[in-house]
């Protein structure tokens, strides 16, 4: 039995009925074809907390899928939407120099497009390669033993700044292979210590540790390593054969 839904946003309140009825239901909802878009229709999609992925033509327009990427990384609220995360995961492997059209697969956007995105929002792609960097302060911050001897809140610049990326940045940790990719290119980044997103329950209620640790996530493993001395000191060292992702 198909347990896929296409609808449109917002979803009839049968539809919905359907899902609290059915748990294996997901949802595809046609973003094109919805009445509300962009914050409003991620906001909505936050808070009716299902799982749906969106549907868009490959000749979706530009400047309207611009806006709804914009909307996704500047967000304040968390929606967890397959397609818009790995666009975004596109967009940050090609922007640190991965060679996406090698590394990725079955990719939404095309390479002229993911181009245009990191040319014209230079600073938002910055913000968000930067906090992922900084994730690696995060892990040691977390492990109390560790951190009494290295101190990153005392050791590294600190960003203070509850808004300085959107908060879907943490779906990105659970994309399979993602991680991996990500640090095994490019030269050790500079790091800061992001007060508010490091030690606030500001993720729909969870510290950031609740979407940091899970198993797509290479990041708890290799801290068990460097601490038994096991791996590289630079992660990137540990990932650097490891650039394969697969885009489903």
């Amino acid at each position: 039995m198909n347990k896929i839904r296409e609808t449109v946003a917002p979803l009839p309140i049968e539809t919905i009925k359907e899902y609290f009825h059915d748990k294996e239901i997901s949802f595809l909802v046609d973003y094109e074809n919805s009445k509300i878009a962009d914050k409003i229709f991620l906001t909505y999609v936050s808070n009716l907390d299902i799982p749906l992925d969106i549907k868009l033509r490959k000749d979706f327009p530009k400047e309207k899928l611009f806006s709804l990427i914009d909307a996704y990384m500047d967000v304040k609220t968390i929606c967890d939407v397959k397609t818009l995360n790995m666009m975004v995961v596109h967009i940050l492997l090609k922007a640190i120099g991965v060679n996406t059209k090698e590394s990725l697969s079955n990719t939404f956007m095309s390479e002229e497009l993911v181009d245009e995105f990191i040319e014209t929002r230079k600073e938002k792609v910055s913000k968000w390669a930067h906090f992922l960097d900084s994730s690696m302060l995060f892990l040691i911050y977390s492990y109390k033993d560790l951190n009494e001897k290295i101190k990153v809140e005392e050791s590294f610049p600190k960003i203070e700044d509850a808004n300085y990326v959107g908060l879907n940045i943490v779906n990105l940790f659970s994309v399979p292979g993602f991680m991996n990719c990500y640090f095994g290119a490019g030269p050790t980044p500079s790091m800061s210590f992001f007060t508010e997103q490091f030690t606030k329950y500001m993720f729909k209620g969870k510290n950031l540790f609740d979407y940091f640790n899970n198993e797509e996530n290479m990041f708890v493993p290799l801290l068990v390593g460097l601490v038994e001395k096991k791996l590289h000191m630079d992660p990137r060292e540990q990932f650097k054969d490891d650039l394969n992702l697969e885009v489903k």
